[in-house]
């Protein structure tokens, strides 16, 4: 699994203790979920981009995109939803996630080998 870079990402600053402890494990469960292993070559851009919507989640400012687009990826409503339950666990907010979701819809896609639909 990504473990370098994940390292390199902590080491950097470019995310708290927190959320790199946890990261391992929910990265797992979503492998589990997806059946495919993440790997530096099908997800590393995936994982970059999930530690800064981590971060954004826990300050309070998470994306909030057009409604057309999260329309477009709640048409995969189970990887949508995945998208919604990844990032939960960080949301002490009650925050709408769905704008944050939408790009990982697409990167589920992509890592599943599908076209992505937004």
């Amino acid at each position: 699994m990504l473990q370098e870079r994940l390292k390199l990402l902590y080491a950097s600053q470019q995310m708290d203790t927190d959320t790199y402890k946890r990261l391992p494990s929910m990265l797992a469960e979503l492998e589990n979920k997806l059946g495919v292993p993440l790997q530096e070559d099908n997800a590393g851009a995936f994982v970059s981009h999930y530690i800064k919507a981590i971060q954004r989640v826990k300050a309070g400012t998470p994306i909030q995109d057009d409604l057309s687009l999260i329309q477009m990826a709640q048409k995969k409503p189970t990887l949508f939803q995945w998208a919604i339950e990844s990032l939960h666990p960080f949301d002490t907010d009650n925050l709408s996630l769905d704008g944050e979701a939408v790009y990982f819809v697409s990167y589920f896609e992509m890592i599943l080998g599908e076209e992505p639909i937004c």
